[in-house]
C-alpha cells in the first residue's frame, strides 16, 4: 500500500471512530488530522479487515510504554489484514513524528493536535486503540495500557477476525 494510500485511510478510519456511540455515519469534513508534511489527510474507503486505531502522545507515560508492545502487536497481527495506525494527539505533530522515528515505526501515522478531533470522537482518555472493521465502522474500544489491555486488544481484533470469516 503507497504512503499516499495509507494516509488517505487513515483519514476515514479516525472519522468512523465515533461510530461505536454515535450513530453509524460519520462526519468526516469537521476532523482536524494532519500527516508529518502538515497535510490535512484525504478520505477514502478502509481496504484492511480490521484497523487498530492507537491514540498516544509523548508526553502521556502510559503510551510510551504501550507504544512498542502495539507496533509489535500490529507486527504480528499484519499477516492477517489487520493494519495498525497511530495518532498522536501531541500539540504539534514534529515531537510525535521524531518520537516514532527513533523507534523505527515506518507504518502510517497521522497527527490530531490538541486532540481536537478526539474530543469530538469521545475519546476520554489514552492510550486509547479502537478497532474498526472493513468498512470503518468501530466495533471496540479498549483504553488503558498494560498486560490486560494488550490481551483485551488481541481477543477482540481475533473476535472481529472471526466473525468476519465466518459471514463469508
Amino acid at each position: 500500500m503507497s504512503r499516499t494510500s495509507k494516509l488517505a485511510l487513515l483519514g476515514l478510519l479516525v472519522g468512523s471512530l465515533a461510530l461505536a456511540t454515535r450513530p453509524a455515519s460519520a462526519d468526516l469534513a469537521g476532523l482536524q488530522l494532519i500527516d508529518a508534511q502538515g497535510g490535512r489527510f484525504a478520505t477514502t474507503r478502509p481496504a484492511a479487515p480490521v484497523t487498530m486505531v492507537g491514540l498516544w502522545a509523548t508526553w502521556c507515560p502510559s503510551c510510551r510504554t504501550e507504544l512498542p508492545e502495539l507496533i509489535g502487536l500490529g507486527k504480528e497481527l499484519a499477516p492477517k489484514g489487520v493494519e495498525l495506525v497511530l495518532v498522536s494527539v501531541d500539540r504539534t505533530p514534529e515531537k510525535a513524528s521524531r518520537y516514532l522515528q527513533s523507534m523505527t515505526y515506518a507504518g502510517t501515522a497521522a497527527y490530531d493536535p490538541g486532540a481536537r478531533s478526539a474530543t469530538k470522537l469521545g475519546v476520554e482518555g489514552i492510550p486509547t486503540v479502537l478497532i474498526l472493521d472493513a468498512s470503518g465502522r468501530e466495533q471496540k474500544r479498549v483504553v488503558g495500557s498494560g498486560k490486560d489491555a494488550m490481551t483485551r486488544i488481541r481477543a477482540e481484533v481475533s473476535q472481529l477476525l472471526e466473525t468476519q470469516a465466518a459471514a463469508r
